[in-house]
């Protein structure tokens, strides 16, 4: 089924001057909303995977106070590669890399009871889609972000 065969109006390329982006006829005339739709797709990635993808963490217990409890601080590294929603290969629908940080300081008493942690997520506040939908009947292209920095504390008891 083709657009006009929906119901939707006619291809207009004043509006949408790229005939194959969402759903637009994708013929070699983008005028004729009849005419076959043939897209090359050899090669391009797959859809939701960088090329590349990493993870570092550490952990460490600090010597300090130690018959009060343990004190570790941590912190982690994540990263992808430019990742496209389609298989498209368009960043419209997709996300550029990034890296993020996250930190956090934990204590646990001597007893392995109670914890307490102050943590940080996203500590640069990198701003990154997470993913992308096209809303075709009036092109237009919605995003879903990662999360923006966020912090707090968290406290808890085993017993």
């Amino acid at each position: 089924m083709n657009v006009a065969q929906a119901g939707q109006p006619a291809y207009n390329p004043v509006t949408n001057p790229d005939p194959t982006a969402f759903g637009a006829p994708c013929g070699a005339d983008a005028l004729n909303a009849n005419a076959p739709c043939n897209i090359q797709l050899a090669g391009n990635p797959t859809r939701n995977s960088p090329t590349w993808s990493y993870s570092a963490g550490i952990e460490v217990d600090l010597p300090i106070m130690q018959d009060a409890g343990t004190f570790t601080v941590s912190g982690d590294m994540t990263g992808r590669s430019n990742i496209y929603f389609t298989e498209f290969k368009r960043l419209v629908e997709g996300a550029r890399s990034f890296t993020m940080f996250d930190a956090s300081l934990r204590w646990v008493d001597k007893t392995d009871t109670v914890t307490a942690s102050l943590w940080v997520k996203n500590i640069g506040d990198t701003l990154r889609e997470s993913s992308t939908f096209a809303i075709s009947t009036g092109r237009i292209i919605g995003v879903t972000y990662l999360p923006p920095r966020t912090y707090g504390a968290t406290v808890g008891y085993r017993f």
